[in-house]
């Protein structure tokens, strides 16, 4: 039997140790004796020169790209949450209420399942009355199969929210819009712009705890439209405040040209906003903006507070985009058919809301620093992909939560039998053997209690070099810190 003690100090655990003729007889085995090595720990730093990126959502042209800078810092297994929630809100920030960015949102997330990083984003079309708000509190339809109007059950003025529908879908958090473009809004002959008109907006809560208050609360932002009354906004769940923008056209039954107000979430003058707007025949105006955190969950609402023969919304004309992570049924893949209003002719407007392009595969690109590719394991820092949705997997495992991992001993010029099913179909790999990690903090001493040999199936030989290497279960390569060890066995098949 023969001891062999090979010795590297190569970071990526490549062993290459000259002997002099180390005499090998037929048939010989080999088995591993110990291993001793230090893994580094997966971490990334941040700082100026380290932090560019920048992405393509629809083509590869440069002048289309879109540029950002991720956050300064360290990120290792105790913050690095911290750094997949910057990327994501980085990447979201950054679309515009335009194209197909509208309706688009990122992740950046960790697959439970893989153990790898995925840059993805999803898309969906705005979703329609019926289809998302399913929570109806006195409020009724009315206008036959093809012309449904939603409305008070009653011709009553109210001052409160009692009359409202919510949708227990939440908002989108990349770029979208919850847009209303009233059939009617006339005067109810309520003096106050309380006892008018109706109000929509988004807020924070349980969506069906809401639905039973006569007054909705944690309202985020919204916009109230009353006849008689200019524009009116909340923001923080403050009193509505007056803007400076009259209502120009919102009293003739089926319009289309009357007033279309939305709620947008996009990249509004630097940073993501939530953004309170109206289009008119005369033009677009912003009403008010409020910063967006990028973590928030808001559920749209639709409040009525005018009598039911004066304020009238119809359904075609009531739409937006929730969270595409969130449904359990993505509709990208439906016919546009249900996406009439924000894809149709506003007459005689001057600036129309954004509408949503067909769907069709679009050529993603993003480029990130290389070490901010490599912690997250990927092998290239520029990564393309033509897709409706997007996702894009590593390339390697994400190390940085990894725990106990296994790693494999190679031999590199050494035929063996064994074999590796990694790959589905399974195929030969000179795996000497498996070596369980038993330190989290990254130290690996491993010495099995009985070594395995296994078989080199050789003819006699002379060794004067053995080249070998270490590597991850996923046979990607590690980094590993000072002096790797690994002693062998080699006996005669019948020693």
């Amino acid at each position: 039997m023969k001891l062999i003690r090979c010795i590297t100090t190569d970071n990526e655990a490549i062993f290459d140790n000259d002997f002099p003729d180390i005499n090998i007889m037929k048939n010989s085995q080999i088995a591993l004796h110990s291993v001793s090595f230090e893994a580094s720990k997966n971490y990334l730093i941040l700082e100026a020169g380290l932090t560019a990126c920048e992405f393509n959502l629809t083509d590869t042209q440069p002048a289309n790209n879109k540029v950002f800078r991720l956050t300064d810092g360290q990120f290792d297994s105790t913050n690095y949450e911290d750094f997949l929630k910057n990327f994501t809100d980085k990447l979201n920030s950054n679309l515009e209420l335009v194209g197909k960015q509208i309706g688009t949102q990122f992740l950046v997330f960790i697959g439970q399942a893989s153990k790898k990083a995925t840059i993805a984003f999803k898309y969906n079309l705005f979703q329609g009355y019926n289809d998302s708000f399913s929570l109806i509190n006195q409020l009724e339809n009315t206008g036959g199969a093809t012309n449904f109007v939603v409305q008070k059950n009653n011709d009553d003025n109210s001052v409160n929210d009692k009359h409202k529908a919510i949708s227990p879908q939440e908002f989108i958090k990349g770029c979208g819009v919850l847009r209303v473009r009233p059939r009617l809004c006339g005067d109810t002959g309520d003096a106050s712009i309380n006892g008018q008109g109706f109000e929509i907006g988004l807020f924070t809560g349980d969506p069906h705890t809401a639905l039973g208050l006569d007054t909705i609360p944690n309202k985020k932002i919204s916009i109230k439209v009353a006849r008689g009354f200019n524009y009116h906004t909340r923001l923080n769940n403050q009193p509505l405040v007056e803007s400076a923008t009259a209502i120009h056209q919102i009293t003739t039954a089926g319009l289309t040209t009357n007033d279309t107000v939305e709620i947008s979430i996009e990249s509004h003058n630097g940073s993501h906003q939530l953004v309170a707007r109206v289009y008119t025949a005369l033009g677009k105006t912003d009403l008010a903006s409020i910063p967006y955190d990028g973590l928030s969950s808001y559920f749209p609402y639709i409040s009525i507070q005018g009598r039911n023969s004066q304020v009238k919304l119809q359904h075609g004309d009531i739409k937006y985009n929730p969270d595409p992570w969130k449904l359990s049924i993505n509709n990208v893949v439906d016919s546009p058919s249900n996406n009439t209003h924000n894809n149709s002719i506003h007459g005689t407007m001057t600036v129309q809301p954004p509408k949503q392009p067909a769907i069709n595969n679009n050529t993603f690109k993003l480029t990130m620093p290389l070490p901010v590719a490599q912690y997250l394991g990927f092998r290239q820092n520029t990564l393309i992909k033509k897709a409706v949705q997007v996702e894009l997997v590593a390339d390697s495992l994400f190390t940085t939560t990894l725990e106990n991992d296994s790693y494999l001993l190679e031999l590199l010029n050494i035929p063996l039998e064994s074999y590796d099913g990694i790959d589905k179909n399974g195929k030969r790999k000179n795996i000497l053997a498996v070596i369980p990690e038993n330190d989290n903090n990254g130290i690996v001493e491993y010495e099995p209690n009985n070594p395995y040999f296994i078989d080199m199936n050789n003819g006699e030989m002379n060794i004067n070099n053995i080249r070998m290497r270490i590597l991850r279960s996923d046979l990607e390569i590690p980094l590993v810190n000072g002096l790797t060890v690994a002693t062998l066995l080699i006996k005669c098949k019948d020693e």
